[in-house]
């Protein structure tokens, strides 16, 4: 009987436990409150939010997606944590997040090519946004500005996609001009007085001439008759390297220039073999004498034809190994008329035909650049005097191509018969007038391309 008692007094124990867990104990455990943590997105101003801005997200959780709209002309950088997520879902959060969308303004910066603008602002860049309105105005000599585009062709001197009109208000979508490739802006002009320059090129294919040396020139090595003889056949390489020369020589000047000038330049490959009756000389007082050809010499090329051209450059290989046996430079040049030394500006007996023709037949090719622009730099370098010798005798001009050359080498390490290549970008400011050397600029004055000659139009350089 006992037993019976203790057996149902446990029982009803067990069984008030298990109410008290069923009924108090474990709805009091499940229904205490969850953790949770509050979650806020907020926007800078210039952009706003989209999805829910203000969430009370459970530990361990997720945050549902927000994603951040940039006002027009902006764009979305990051949030204010670092996190450049966009849209941007936050996962197993065990912390308050309070972070901000941030925004900049969408720009882009362009180099402005001015065509050789005479009066322009101090700045060659210009950083655009989607807001501006207006691109600034530049000047220049004998020129009416027609407007900003975005693409130049240079070899045609076309211009497409116009972004400005001539007052320089931007004409085109801001959002179409900033995403367009194109890293530059190119300025066009019209010329009001048209101005053009002729040039002829004049190739030597044959030479048969006996040139007198200085009667001492035995001691220097070079034979004691006192006589050289050339007899030289121009290769068909050579030729084939001469129609591009003159092709390039076009193209550089016409480039260089941006339509303040329109080169245009001819060649001509002579028939009959040059004698030495062709040849000027002078004689030098270091060694020997120094020859030139130049076209007016070549009987086979007529006075009427010169009459078409300013300038006339003649190409003529004489063989000459020996440092200044029949000639003392690259070229040489008077007024109107220059001679360039085949033999001499490319160091031709160091390189075949062949290789030359390389060069110019891959000019995009780094390995070949800098020997066929050194190339052209000779022609450029002797038709700069026959330019800037036409304007007066040598004595009335304030100073000359040479001059400007020993102002950038006293500046820099430059020097006078060292790298040609070098040569060519200071032709290219003298010509364009735009070398400055303490506080002054230099250079050949543009009423020269305008047909004007004479010691006058270096009135402003005295």
């Amino acid at each position: 009987m006992k037993k019976i008692i203790i057996s149902v007094s446990l029982s009803i124990t067990a069984i008030a436990f298990t109410a008290i867990l069923v009924f108090v104990i474990l709805p009091a455990y499940y229904n205490k409150p969850a953790i949770t943590f509050t979650v806020e997105y907020r926007a800078q101003e210039n952009g706003s939010l989209e999805g829910n801005t203000s969430q009370n997200v459970e530990l361990a959780k997720k945050a549902t997606p927000v994603t951040a709209i940039p006002n027009y002309g902006y764009k979305f950088v990051k949030w204010s944590d670092g996190v450049t997520d966009n849209p941007r879902v936050d996962k197993d959060i065990t912390m308050n997040i309070d972070v901000t969308a941030e925004f900049e303004m969408i720009t882009k910066s362009f180099i402005l090519k001015d065509a050789n603008a005479t009066s322009f602002l101090t700045k060659k860049e210009i950083t655009l946004s989607y807001f501006d309105t207006t691109l600034p105005v530049p000047q220049r000599v004998n020129s009416v500005f027609d407007g900003w585009y975005l693409e130049k062709d240079y070899k045609t001197q076309s211009y497409n996609i116009r972004v400005s009109d001539k007052d320089g208000t931007i004409v085109i979508d801001n959002a179409t001009l900033i995403n367009n490739n194109s890293p530059n802006l190119y300025a066009k002009f019209s010329l009001i007085e048209e101005a053009k320059y002729n040039i002829l090129m004049v190739y030597t294919t044959k030479v048969d001439a006996k040139f007198k040396l200085r009667p001492d020139s035995y001691q220097y090595g070079f034979g004691q008759d006192g006589i050289r003889e050339i007899k030289y056949t121009m290769p068909e390489v050579d030729k084939q390297i001469c129609h591009l020369l003159t092709a390039y020589l076009e193209d550089l000047l016409n480039a260089m220039f941006a339509g303040l000038v329109e080169f245009n330049v001819d060649e001509y490959f002579t028939v009959l073999p040059v004698t030495e009756d062709c040849f000027d000389y002078s004689l030098y007082s270091v060694v020997g004498y120094d020859y030139s050809l130049n076209a007016y010499n070549i009987p086979e090329i007529s006075e009427d034809m010169l009459s078409n051209y300013q300038s006339v450059l003649t190409t003529v290989d004489l063989g000459d190994k020996d440092y200044a046996v029949l000639h003392l430079a690259a070229g040489c040049a008077h007024a109107k008329y220059g001679c360039i030394y085949w033999d001499r500006c490319i160091d031709i007996y160091k390189h075949s035909g062949n290789e030359i023709l390389e060069w110019f037949t891959n000019p995009e090719d780094p390995a070949y650049e800098d020997s066929w622009l050194e190339l052209l730099e000779s022609y450029v370098h002797e038709l700069t005097h026959t330019i800037e010798m036409q304007t007066c005798v040598l004595a009335k001009m304030p100073y000359t191509y040479h001059d400007v050359l020993s102002f950038y080498d006293s500046e820099t390490s430059f020097k006078l018969f060292g790298n040609r290549f070098e040569h060519l970008g200071i032709a290219y400011l003298y010509l364009l007038r735009q070398m400055e050397y303490n506080g002054k600029v230099y250079g050949l004055p543009y009423d020269f391309w305008l047909g004007k000659r004479g010691e006058e139009i270096w009135e402003s350089d005295r």
